[in-house]
């Protein structure tokens, strides 16, 4: 009986032996699995999934520096010296500029007053004035605008709707003097000639205001009216020389019965760069030539803006 007995327990005890042996293993080959370090990754594949770089899409450029380029370009076409072909090619380079500044931003004031400008420049009014009304609708208090829009309707000849845009510069911007002088000269041409007045005593004396108007009334053919003012303003200032002078002309050509004919003037659109002249290529503004006048008396600096108001 010790023979069957010995031999069942040693059966047991390697069953037994081989059941830790198993487990132990199972437990060492997880603990492995589990322990192991993860691998760094080459370097070499992120540096060939880079896109190469003229793959890459290209930056757009800021509004501001389209329309920097286009206002060069524009000023560049009036240079006196350019054929008929390289002024119509820096046109078409500042147009393309200035449009796509407004693609960029359509709220770009500069852009629209750039654009408008340049169609003038060009001829264009009829672009000009649908550039300047676009701007006004994307920017209505925009008193820049509303002077550029008044100074193309006079540009045509549309004394009133000027006056009437203007007017509205002026309100949205009633310090600025460029704006008040040039919406009281406005006036007188459009034969406003009181409200002329008013309006230019604000920035000027009342011998000047209505010196001013009296050369528009000379020009308009009205002379009892212009004598009127030129004595008003010597009788607030006696010795002021521009009113006394045109006063003896009109006495002189009443006395040889030969009617006295208004002088030649510089074109309106001069007027834009004198009041809100643009930044120039080299920076600082840009102004227009002062014509020398024969008169003793230098007469007011602002007869260079009424000049360009009256053509003939």
């Amino acid at each position: 009986m010790d023979g069957p007995l010995t031999l069942g327990r040693s059966e047991r005890c390697l069953g037994r032996f081989a059941l830790y042996l198993l487990t132990g293993l199972g437990c060492l080959a997880g603990c492995t699995k589990e322990g192991t370090l993860p691998v760094a990754e080459s370097p070499v594949p992120s540096q060939v999934a880079v896109e190469p770089e003229k793959d890459q899409p290209q930056q757009q450029p800021k509004a501001s520096t389209c329309v920097s380029f286009a206002d060069f370009q524009a000023h560049a076409a009036l240079e006196p010296e350019n054929t008929a072909s390289a002024r119509e090619q820096k046109e078409d380079q500042a147009r393309l500029a200035y449009q796509q500044a407004l693609r960029l931003d359509p709220h770009s004031v500069a852009a629209y007053t750039g654009l408008g400008r340049l169609y003038q420049a060009m001829g264009d009014h009829e672009r000009a004035l649908a550039t300047f009304q676009k701007g006004l609708q994307a920017c209505p208090k925009e008193a820049g605008l509303w002077f550029e829009l008044g100074m193309c309707q006079a540009q045509a000849k549309s004394w009133p709707e000027a006056a009437q845009s203007l007017q509205t510069a002026v309100k949205l911007d009633p310090e600025n003097r460029g704006y008040v002088k040039t919406l009281g000269f406005c006036l007188a041409r459009a034969g406003q000639y009181d409200a002329s007045v008013a309006c230019l005593r604000n920035i000027m004396s009342e011998p000047e205001a209505r010196y001013n108007v009296a050369r528009m009334q000379h020009h308009n053919h009205e002379d009892p009216l212009c004598r009127e003012n030129l004595e008003a303003a010597l009788k607030v200032n006696p010795d002021y020389a521009p009113a006394r002078q045109l006063l003896a002309e009109l006495d002189s050509s009443t006395a040889a019965g030969v009617p006295n004919p208004p002088s030649a003037y510089s074109p309106i659109t001069q007027v834009r760069y004198e009041v809100n002249a643009p930044p120039s290529p080299g920076g600082g503004q840009g102004s227009p030539t002062s014509k020398p006048n024969p008169a003793t008396s230098p007469p007011p600096p602002s007869l260079d803006l009424l000049d360009s108001l009256i053509k003939k």
